[in-house]
């Protein structure tokens, strides 16, 4: 039996900012909307739209028109059936036009359920819609020209959700053993639909960022994998679940079994240096690791390992296997490209083979990272790596590093030759090998008396004769001194880019992580969701704490594992129970002024839930190097999320303003001084965890707000 849900938004006449007072918070995108599970939840809802520019709704606003300003999102669980909602809104506080709001069935836009393109001023609106499926539906409120109007959400009848059915089998393998190709790509898993589920999909552990009930994944590697599928109706953006079944699982076995596997469609090689210029891999050549081969027409791209690579190809058309051709210009490489007529007998004996041979040129980079606490009086370490990329094996060369002149140098590995002033030199005369490494490590102690707030710049680099390009030779590494921070955290080294950013230019992206356990970690993995701006053919890793490999799940997944680190833990040996990786990567070329690429990680210990780290961004400016964004009004959490302290940047524009720190039923329950250096740092130690909303607020309005989470 439907039921009729009556639903009376009144906008209460309330002079005082609101928005503080959400119950949930607001969020300034559909997707990361708080999902109220359960519509009387909503009963006595008292909030105003954002009082910021945040054009965040549908383009139109409405199926019929209108247009995004400041909008504001939430989300609530309803069964099927009609819905009646009457809008009155009131104290509309800018310029008196009122707002418009609407409901939709998605965040894509899609399904509208009812949506006022009309600006009719103070006053009251009503709707009427059909709910067609018992799941998660969104609400959108945004003010007319950027007005702000206060409200109350008050709720009479009822709503109950069926209980969700448990998923069935994956692929409805009986015993939920599934056997694949080594190379297999876009190959497609399914469960039979749940009504009105999203889905969460694990891969050994790992969450793969897909919600429905069908999911294609790519399996470049031999071995065994767990996958599993839940069905859950919430948010799974965000990990709001309001219902939820048990996970449902199957073994996948990647092999190359001749009676199980279609070999007529699998392309092989191996990616190598011809040490002896023979035209043809033998024992004397060394296989190259991890470089990034792209198939053409399934766009899918793996990484070479020792044994070589196996891929499949689309039997119906003409294929390409590509090289990334960032060493072309140091080796050479024949070819760059294979092309693969499927329709050819003979296209199976082939060994699609990519061979380097040297061209005599020099080509050394340096890269580095900081590692250890950022505190008054601690010690800090300074990784750095040379890697060669050249064609030649370079001898003699020399590292020199200078860190602020206040600090003490310790100690290093290996033992520094000798100090001038400021500057700590290394010499070496061993070879560096082809695509080989030397890594270094500094320690320095920082000064007891350093201000918290202070910045500082640490110079790095590596000389050596007839380097062919010398910019890749130095590096430039900065911080700020805090009190804490989070050990498990993420960088990138530009925040913003011109818009005709050279070819060859990378970003340089490192991930932190640290045991804060109380047991060694025996196995650590890191999964990176690549920004659809950024092109996966072209990561190299260029610095590492550990022995490492990487693999591409998709095009997009970068999968980063440390087997057998044994990492110990913070409380027995807190020196040795940090790591890092550092990898480069091209964005795509030609991206428009305004684009952001972000980026984000998730790390996992063993079998424990994965630490999320910090999103980092780099926008691409405008010729005058000019951003979309006002760095006035703007703040910047690091790291977010946090587990114990955050650091918040920001301008202080006033003597009045001061941040405002709200839980997630929007009380307040901080107020904290913005710092004179713009870092201001947040303790969450003593707040149980969950999301709580950063608010910077000037003059007695909030400027803008930002979603905090501690786990």
């Amino acid at each position: 039996m439907k039921t009729l849900f009556y639903i009376l938004l009144i906008f209460s006449i309330i002079s005082i900012d609101l928005s503080g007072q959400c119950t949930p918070p607001a969020a300034d995108n559909c997707q990361d909307a708080n999902v109220i599970c359960n519509l009387f939840d909503l009963d006595g809802y008292t909030c105003s739209n954002a009082n910021y520019s945040n054009p965040t709704g549908c383009t139109p606003l409405c199926p019929s028109g209108g247009e995004s300003h400041n909008t504001s999102w939430w989300a609530f669980n309803a069964a099927a059936g009609p819905l009646s909602i009457t809008v009155t809104y009131n104290n509309c506080t800018v310029n008196g036009t009122g707002v418009q709001m609407g409901i939709w069935g998605d965040c894509s836009c899609v399904e509208s359920l009812a949506c006022n393109p009309n600006c009719i001023g103070p006053g009251s609106y009503t709707i009427d819609m059909m709910l067609p499926e018992s799941k998660t539906y969104y609400l959108f409120v945004d003010g007319c020209s950027g007005d702000v109007c206060d409200f109350t959400i008050n709720i009479n009848g009822n709503n109950n959700l069926p209980p969700l059915e448990d998923v069935s089998l994956i692929n409805n393998d009986p015993d939920s053993t599934i056997y694949i190709c080594q190379g297999e790509y876009n190959y497609s898993f399914f469960v039979d639909t749940v009504e009105t589920a999203n889905y969460i999909w694990t891969l050994d552990q790992i969450k793969l960022n897909k919600y429905r009930s069908s999911i294609k994944l790519d399996f470049p590697n031999l071995g065994e994998f767990e996958l599993c599928v839940k069905a859950i109706r919430g948010n799974p953006v965000n990990n709001q679940i309001c219902q939820q079944t048990a996970y449902r699982c199957a073994k996948i076995i990647v092999n190359q079994d001749a009676n199980q596997c279609l070999l007529s469609s699998t392309a092989s090689g191996k990616v190598y240096i011809d040490e002896n210029n023979n035209g043809i891999y033998d024992a004397l050549d060394t296989p190259i690791l991890n470089r990034t081969i792209h198939s053409l027409p399934r766009d899918v791209f793996i990484s070479s390992k020792s044994f070589g690579y196996f891929i499949k190809l689309d039997t119906q058309t003409t294929n390409t296997l590509s090289i990334d051709a960032f060493d072309q210009n140091l080796w050479n490489i024949d070819p760059i490209i294979h092309t693969i007529a499927t329709t050819s007998p003979s296209y199976l004996s082939n060994s699609y083979d990519f061979r380097f041979s040297s061209k005599n040129i020099t080509d050394l980079e340096l890269a580095g990272t900081i590692k250890g606490r950022l505190r008054p009086g601690n010690i800090l370490k300074i990784k750095m790596q040379i890697n060669n990329l050249g064609s030649t094996k370079p001898s003699p060369y020399t590292v020199k590093l200078v860190a602020p002149q206040n600090w003490t140098y310790e100690s290093g590995t290996p033992v520094k030759d000798t100090i001038i002033q400021d500057t700590i030199i290394w010499f070496f005369n061993q070879e560096i090998p082809y695509f080989g490494i030397r890594s270094i490590e500094a320690e320095f102690k920082i000064p007891q008396n350093t201000p918290l707030g202070d910045s500082f710049n640490i110079f790095g680099i590596v000389e050596t004769l007839n380097d062919i390009n010398t910019i890749n030779n130095s590096i430039n590494l900065q911080g700020v001194i805090v009190n804490s921070h989070d050990p498990n955290y993420k960088t990138v080294n530009a925040n913003t880019l011109p818009l005709n950013y050279p070819n060859n230019q990378e970003l340089i992206y490192t991930i932190h992580f640290q045991n804060t356990g109380n047991d060694s970690a025996y196995h650590v993995m890191l999964v990176d969701t690549l920004s659809p701006f950024l092109n996966p053919g072209t990561i190299r890793i260029i610095n590492s704490s550990h022995t490492n490999e990487f693999t591409l799940l998709g095009n997009n997944i970068l999968s980063i594992s440390f087997p057998d680190i044994a990492l110990v833990d913070s409380l027995h040996n807190f020196d040795a129970s940090s790591g890092f990786i550092q990898f480069a990567i091209k964005p795509l070329p030609g991206l428009p002024v305004g684009t952001f690429i972000q980026n984000t990680a998730s790390i996992y210990f063993d079998q424990n839930s994965p630490i999320l780290t910090n999103l980092v961004q780099t926008e691409i400016l405008g010729p005058s190097g000019t951003s979309n964004l006002n760095p006035s009004t703007d703040i910047a959490l690091f790291p977010n999320p946090t587990q114990q302290y955050c650091t918040v940047i920001s301008k202080k524009l006033s003597e009045q303003s001061h941040l405002e720190l709200f839980d997630i039923y929007g009380k307040k329950i901080s107020q904290i001084d913005i710092h004179e250096s713009g870092y201001t740092t947040i303790d969450l130690t003593s707040y149980i965890p969950g999301t709580y909303l950063v608010c910077l607020i000037s003059q007695n309005k909030t400027i803008i707000r930002k979603k905090l989470i501690r786990y």
